[in-house]
């Protein structure tokens, strides 16, 4: 089986700590697991991706408090991700895919 989780942050804060928890479970048991976040620090894991740089983070802070337009826009992230995905997980059209 193969998991793909997607969170804002990486062991830090709730659901950050409830993702890295998660992971190592998954890879106690042999389970192929893959995390992707946005914002924090730089982890050194396998299968652990940062997508969203911090300048970009900054921006898109500035713009939702200029337009009210909270979570819209995170472009390059977003295309960054789609990128990750359909590069490097093919066989994501299997049945014993689960994204979280």
């Amino acid at each position: 089986m193969k998991v793909l989780q997607i969170n804002s942050v990486y062991k830090h804060g709730s659901t950050g700590s409830i993702v890295a928890s998660i992971h190592s479970y998954l890879k106690e048991h042999d389970v192929d697991s893959y995390v992707c976040y946005g914002r924090g620090p730089i982890q050194k894991e396998d299968h652990v991706f940062k997508i969203c740089n911090e300048l970009e983070a900054k921006i898109n802070h500035l713009r939702s408090r200029l337009t009210g337009m909270v979570y819209a826009g995170c472009f390059i992230s977003t295309t960054k991700l789609l990128i990750k995905i359909r590069k490097n997980y093919t066989l994501m059209t299997e049945c014993n895919w689960w994204i979280i």
